[in-house]
Parts: C-alpha cells; structure tokens; sequence
C-alpha cells in the first residue's frame, strides 16, 4: 500500500468497514512500534557516536594539558613565568593557548586565529574555574568587521578545558586551552541528516510491512466471519418459508367462522406474535447478511422519487402501533419532495427510525417526524419524549446486537440491529447519522444525506 493510499483510508475512516479499520489500526500499532524501536535505535547510535568522539576530543586536550603543565612547572619558580614571550606551538586543531598569573594577567599566549583573540580572551574572562574542567562554546564571528571578511558567516563549536598550575601546594597560575570541534560537529549534523533521511525510507518500509502483516493476521478471521455470514445469510433465507407457512395458517383459522374457547383464540394469538418477532428478526439477520457482502455495498439503487409518499405510508403503518401505545404521531413533510436515492432502503431507515421512536417512548407520549428536503440533501428528523439515551450508550447504540434497555426491548420484540442496519444505509448514501439525547426527557435523530 502507498503512503498516500495509506492516509487516504484514515481520512474516510468513517465509510470503512470492520475489517478494514481493525486493519488500519494493526497497521497503525505496528508501524508505531517498528517506529518507535527505529527511533530509540538511532537515538542511542547518534549518542554513543557523539559521545565516542567528544571523549577522544576531551582525552586529547587533557593529555596537551599534562604536558603543558610538566613543561610550566620545570626549573625555578621565578623563571617560570618570566619568558612571558616564549614561543608557544598550538598542536593540528588547537585554537589557543594562554596561561594567565592568579591576578589574571595574561602572561602566556598564542592562537590559531588572529582576528579572533578578542572573542577566545572573553572566553576564559567569563570563565571562573574551580578545578580541571571541559566544557564546549560556540563562537558567532560577525561579519560587518573588515578583519573577519575571511571568516564570514563562520560558527566555531570550541572544546576548552581550564587548570590551575599548581606549585608547592599554591595556585600560581591559570591554564586556558581551546581545542575546534566545529568539523565533527558538522559531520555530526551530516550523520544525524543521513540518518534521519534512512529513517524517513524506513518508516515508509515499517508500513508497508505493518499493511502486510495486518493483512495476514485478519485472513484467518474474515474467513471465519464470511463464512459465519453466509451461514446467517442461508439459515435465514431457509427460515423464512416455514415462518411464511405457519403464519398463514394461523391467520386462516383466524378466518374460520366458529366459535372457539377464550383459550385457544389466546394461544393462536400469541402463536402470531411470535411468528412476527421470528420473522422479523430473520429479516434483519438477512439484511445485515447481504449488508456485508461486496456485492451489495455498491447495489445502491438510486433514483429520483417522491419521499413525501413514503412518508405518508410510514403514518399509516404505524397509526395503529401508536394508538396501542397511545402515542401521539406526527409527520410533518413538504408535498411533493424530491429525494435522490435508493428508495427501498431510503424507506426502511424511515421506518426504523419511526418504529425506534414509539417503542421507547410512553403510553401518552409524543413522536414528531421533520422531513425536510433541498436541492443538496435530505434532512430526517424523528423526536420522541422517550426515556432517552445515556452518554455510555449513545457510544455504542449503533453497534449490531446492543440494547439499552434489555428487559424493555425484549418485551417490545427488539433484537438491537435496526440501528446498525439505519447506520449503514446512511454511510452508504454519503450522508451523517447523530442523535441527541437526555435521560428522562426524549431523543432526537438526525438524518442528513446528501444528493
């Protein structure tokens, strides 16, 4: 997979499918941690480097340092410090030398770079040493001074280490020496480019291996999940002509004209009601079934047609489920209203929303249905004064098989899969689904699919 490819699927995270974003995320956890591995690698190959090479500068500017002052501390102590003049050779990457009395006169010196001395002198003037010590400076030469002109734009990185001179136990002396760096630092900052332009290549490499390993690690599961489905898809489609069967029979002794018991006309009642909730469960079971399938992600069927028609059979439908609940229901859609769009499956999120709605509101409650359409989308609103939705639920409402409430939905004839039916009739148009909701008071979907 391309990179390019690879971000383009996160930024139509919402229209994946189950297999594809736990695919995505693998390949996310992965390549983070091939990353993260990559990372630290080169973090501790750059420091051992870096600290390889400023130890060997350090181990070298303390042994100049031991001769130097073997050298100070040979004959009488009043000869020592008198050849204030004394010829002075700066080792191959030295900048300077100085030696300075306890009163901070320079007695001793001798550097690399002429135009520069005033810049080493602050150096060591701004430097109080207690003891043997090292540190690193960075010198900025400016260059508006005619002096400079050759060193123009020029960033030294100085290595210096300052040491008493020590004699009969007194400190008679200060010893300044600066070692340049600046050509390890460059080729520091060189390595430290080539190694993040091989990280660059290998991150991209850590994808592509995470797209594959992701991909194998979900072989074994999708094939279990398609072959799960195309059981679901076969019992279902099996099932249905027997359900057909028995109610047909029970709705034609329902027809006969005989006088029955109380009992009996009791039992066949109940025989029907469940037949109902068999039927539909394995309704949606096969919906869900062809839902999942590839063929059907892209058997929209879209059309122009009149979406205040369907509106209106939905009223219809559900007047007598409302007036057993004693729900107020009310439509409000413009006439005509032209919507662009699959029109079975447009009619079906109609009629689970509506169907939603009364089931969880109570006796005496109220279920308001706003169909709104433009020249861009179609707008479905559906209010209800029902028991409301929690935060933690709202999360999870639209996942196959969850019910807020069991015991009520189970009593309703619910099976927790018309939302996730609704949700993805709703994907599969291009458009959004949300819901606004407060415990006690009611809930609100909203419906907007573009044209």
């Amino acid at each position: 997979m391309k990179l390019r490819d690879y971000f383009t699927n996160w930024l139509h995270w919402d229209k994946k499918d189950v297999f594809t974003k736990t695919r995505l995320r693998l390949t996310f956890y992965y390549s983070f941690i091939l990353t993260l591995f990559l990372v630290v690698f080169v973090a501790i190959v750059l420091f051992i480097l870096f600290r390889v090479i400023i130890s060997d500068e350090e181990r070298k500017i303390n042994e100049l340092a031991n001769q130097e002052v073997r050298q100070l501390t040979k004959g009488p102590q009043a000869q020592r410090f008198r050849q204030e003049n004394r010829n002075v050779f700066l080792s191959e990457n030295q900048l300077f030398y100085y030696v300075t009395n306890p009163e901070g006169e320079l007695l001793i010196s001798n550097e690399a770079i002429s135009p520069l001395r005033p810049m080493f002198l602050e150096l060591i003037e701004t430097w109080d040493v207690t003891g043997n010590e090292i540190k690193q400076e960075t010198i900025n030469v400016p260059a508006d001074k005619e002096e400079n002109s050759r060193l123009r734009d020029l960033d030294l990185r100085v290595l210096m280490l300052g040491r008493p001179i020590m004699a009969n136990g007194e400190t008679v002396g200060m010893m300044y020496i600066g070692l340049d760096i600046t050509y390890f630092n460059t080729i520091f900052k060189w390595v430290l480019i080539v190694f993040l332009g091989l990280a660059v290549l290998f991150i991209g490499v850590a994808i592509w291996l995470s797209n594959l390993m992701s991909k194998k690690a979900l072989v074994p599961v999708e094939t279990a999940y398609n072959q799960q489905r195309e059981f679901v898809a076969n019992a279902s489609h099996e099932l249905r002509t027997p359900l057909s069967v028995i109610f047909s029979s029970l709705e034609a002794l329902e027809m006969e004209k005989r006088e029955e018991d109380a009992f009996t006309t009791k039992i066949q009642k109940g025989m029907k009601s469940e037949v109902k909730r068999m039927t539909k469960l394995i309704n949606d079971l096969l919906t869900l079934a062809h839902l999942d399938s590839d063929q059907e992600k892209q058997s929209l069927n879209r059309e122009w047609f009149d979406f205040a028609e369907v509106s209106d059979q939905a009223s219809l439908s559900f007047r007598n489920l409302a007036s057993e609940k004693k729900v107020y229901l009310h439509f409000q859609a413009a006439d005509p209203s032209l919507v662009y769009g699959d029109k079975d499956k447009l009619t079906q999120l109609l009629y689970i929303l509506v169907d939603n709605a009364i089931k969880y509101t109570n006796n005496g409650g109220e279920v308001t249905v706003d169909i709104h359409t433009g020249e861009k989308q179609l707008t479905i609103k559906v209010f209800d004064t029902g028991v409301g939705i929690t935060e933690e639920d709202k999360l999870r409402i639209f996942d196959r098989f969850y019910r807020v409430d069991k015991a009520r939905t189970r009593k309703e004839g619910g099976y927790g899969l018309g939302l996730s039916i609704a949700e993805w009739i709703v994907t599969a148009h291009g458009g959004t689904i949300k819901v606004e909701s407060e415990t006690g008071i009611g809930s609100v979907f909203e419906v907007n699919i573009p044209y």
